[in-house]
């Protein structure tokens, strides 16, 4: 699966702009921009499931997203920042980073949540 691609069709009706392919998490990323809004990012881990998620900042809770196994990192990369892992397998997983330009790491999660749960049926089902 390509990272914009999948990013593109999964933020299309959020007038992100500017998808870039980036590889700070894997081999397969990919992050789009919105004026005053901030930015958002999607990765595909081949080699690591949710497990391998940690954070120096904030709590790791666990949650489903779309009926998946999930964790979530609010404020893991700053103040409006939240970070989710979505399972795909035990050692596989899809992660949904945003960051917003002006705002609480909470709205960050509720934004990232919506992301999240429009993307997790186009992933494959894992084992």
């Amino acid at each position: 699966m390509d990272s914009c691609e999948v990013l593109r069709s999964t933020t299309s009706e959020s007038t992100f702009e500017s998808y870039n392919p980036e590889t700070l998490e894997s081999d397969n990323g990919c992050r789009a921009e919105k004026a005053r809004y901030g930015n958002v990012a999607l990765y595909f881990v081949g080699n690591e499931g949710i497990d391998g998620l940690q954070s120096n900042k904030g709590a790791k809770i666990s949650t489903k997203v779309a009926g998946r196994e999930a964790v979530r990192l609010a404020g893991a990369a700053g103040q409006g920042n939240c970070f989710i892992g979505i399972s795909v397998t035990s050692r596989s997983r899809a992660t949904v980073n945003l960051t917003l330009s002006n705002g609480s790491d909470d709205q960050a999660c509720t934004d990232a949540e919506v992301i999240a749960e429009k993307l997790a049926p186009k992933l494959p089902q894992g084992n």
